[in-house]
Parts: C-alpha cells; sequence; structure tokens
C-alpha cells in the first residue's frame, strides 16, 4: 500500500454481476483498504454513488441492467471522476477502447493476476483519496473567497480538466514503465 494514503480512508467500489468474482475481488482488496462497498450491477453502483463518495470503482464490464460501460460513461456525465478500472471477461478491444475514451483508469482482463491488480488499485485508490482532499481543499478556498459566482465556476471547471491531464500522464508514464 502507498504510504500517502491510510488504508481507513480509502473507500473501494466494486461492481460485478457474479457473486463469486465480487467475493474474491473483496477477498483480495482487504489488504488494500477496510472500507469495500458491493454492487451486483450499474444501477446499483450508481444508487451507492448518488449518496456516498468512494476514491475508486473496479467494475465489470458486461452486467445486466447497466453494463460497466454505461456505469463509466454516467458517471462522466455527471462530472464525477472517480478512478475507475474495467475488469473484462471478453478481450473485447472495442469496449476496452470505449472505456479508456471515457476516462476509465485502466482495464484487467479476466482472469486476472492478483499483483497486477492490487497495484492498479493501488494508485487509483491513492488518486481518488488525492482528488478528495483537492476538493476539499478548493472548496475551502471557494468557501472563503471573494470571488463572484461564476469566477469560481471557471477554477472548478480548470481543476477537473488539470486533474483529467494528470490521470493520463500518469497512465502513460505507468504503461511506458510495465512495458520496460
Amino acid at each position: 500500500m502507498s504510504q500517502t494514503t491510510n488504508k481507513k480512508d480509502r473507500i473501494l467500489l466494486i461492481v460485478d454481476d457474479e457473486p463469486d468474482i465480487r467475493s474474491i475481488l473483496e477477498d483480495i482488496c482487504q489488504e488494500l483498504t477496510d472500507k469495500i462497498k458491493i454492487a451486483e450491477n450499474g444501477k446499483v453502483a450508481l444508487e451507492i454513488l448518488s449518496h456516498e463518495r468512494v476514491d475508486a470503482v473496479i467494475s465489470d464490464i458486461n452486467m445486466p441492467q447497466m453494463t460497466g460501460l454505461q456505469l463509466l460513461a454516467s458517471l462522466r456525465n455527471q462530472g464525477n471522476e472517480v478512478p475507475f478500472i474495467i475488469l473484462s471477461g471478453y478481450g473485447d478491444k472495442k469496449n476496452t477502447l470505449e472505456a479508456l475514451q471515457l476516462g476509465a483508469l485502466d482495464f484487467i482482463e479476466k482472469p486476472f493476476d492478483d499483483e497486477k491488480l492490487l497495484a492498479l488499485l493501488d494508485v487509483a485508490l491513492d488518486l481518488g483519496c488525492a482528488q478528495k482532499a483537492a476538493d476539499k481543499e478548493i472548496e475551502q478556498l471557494y468557501q472563503s473567497s471573494s470571488l463572484p459566482p461564476d469566477k469560481l465556476e471557471e477554477l472548478k471547471e480548470a481543476q477537473k480538466k488539470w486533474r483529467l491531464v494528470k490521470k493520463e500522464y500518469e497512465l502513460r508514464e505507468r504503461k511506458a514503465k510495465d512495458s520496460a
């Protein structure tokens, strides 16, 4: 686990329609966090995310009622930039590409390597915690600022854009290290 965040401060959401996979993921992820939320599909995940902020999401791509791609698209349309990892059992390049275009941090194919999964989730959880801390700090600055509301909104939008650029850079950097 990274030294930048504390295990008890991290919240992970696991979304998968297969109970056995959810159970395996939950067991594996106990090493990274004590706070794990579970959803059996994207609709249940959206309900959880409507009233609770999580630091990272790992979601199966193919599920009934709402797929992982639909969940990711819905979150991004709401402005939710939570680090999102896609699990795919199909090796479907088209869906994988779409997930990355929607802003997924990365994807893992089933069956997955536990160590690779843990390393990726560790990065995602740290990034989510950093986002949460930055949001809190920015909100405090906004509240103490005398800037007009329209300028505050411009600052918030600039912050979102910066985060997306930073995520892309970190992903490219990690992939370059992995391929070296």
